[in-house]
């Protein structure tokens, strides 16, 4: 029986407030956080499976990988429902990926210059934007903040410096530069307000659907 993701969550804050001492925020983060980690999970099986078909698995997976080594620290574009969040990711990335591996041959020669605009735009928006926060995770003290903004930028050095020498020494592996770099950047954009505002429409939109009998 298929049963609406709304339904789920109501019913697992319900069991929360039976048998945990939780105040009401303690169990909507509960709640969010456990719509995270199985819609995630399903996320990345789905955009597997997307990607099979376009033989861009590990171009998806790689791409996949460096959004969430960044999202991690930076936040990002935050919806509703979990199961929003994996929608979306389900509809990006495999195209991401696909196009990613359209462009390799045509961007060889470009490849380092490629890596060294995507990180350079993705410390831009962690400096203008980073970290975002949502109802369901809020940031609550100024040190935390700056802790995961210090991070965000700590995960680019860590990250970019490898893909800058694998583009220079290791030509073979220059798909998977090419998907990191595609993947840093497209988080970098999904901190910008533009990507905000047009997730916080197809966030209101699924909603509706949603809820729609």
């Amino acid at each position: 029986m298929n049963e609406n993701p709304l339904t789920m969550s109501s019913r697992f804050a319900s069991y929360l407030r039976s048998n945990a001492s939780l105040s009401d925020e303690e169990i909507e983060i509960a709640v969010y956080g456990g719509q995270v980690v199985i819609w995630s999970l399903m996320g990345i099986l789905i955009i597997t499976l997307i990607s099979w078909p376009l033989n861009a698995i590990l171009e998806t997976l790689t791409i996949a990988a460096a959004i969430a080594s960044l999202r991690f620290f930076t936040g990002g574009a935050h919806n509703q429902y979990a199961w929003h969040c994996m929608i979306m990711t389900a509809l990006t990335v495999p195209l991401l990926g696909f196009g990613s591996r359209l462009m390799y041959p045509l961007v060889i020669p470009w490849l380092t210059w490629i890596v060294v605009i995507s990180y350079l735009l993705a410390g831009l928006a962690v400096y203008f934007w980073a970290p975002l926060e949502c109802p369901q995770k809020p940031i609550r003290t100024p040190e935390r903040r700056l802790f995961l903004r210090r991070r965000a930028f700590l995960s680019i050095l860590i990250s970019g410096f490898p893909l800058l020498i694998l583009s220079f020494l290791a030509p073979s592996w220059g798909w998977l530069v090419l998907a990191a770099a595609i993947g840093i950047l497209w988080q970098a954009l999904d901190l910008t307000p533009p990507l905000q505002h047009l997730n916080m429409l197809l966030d209101r939109w699924l909603t509706l659907r949603s809820k729609t009998p």
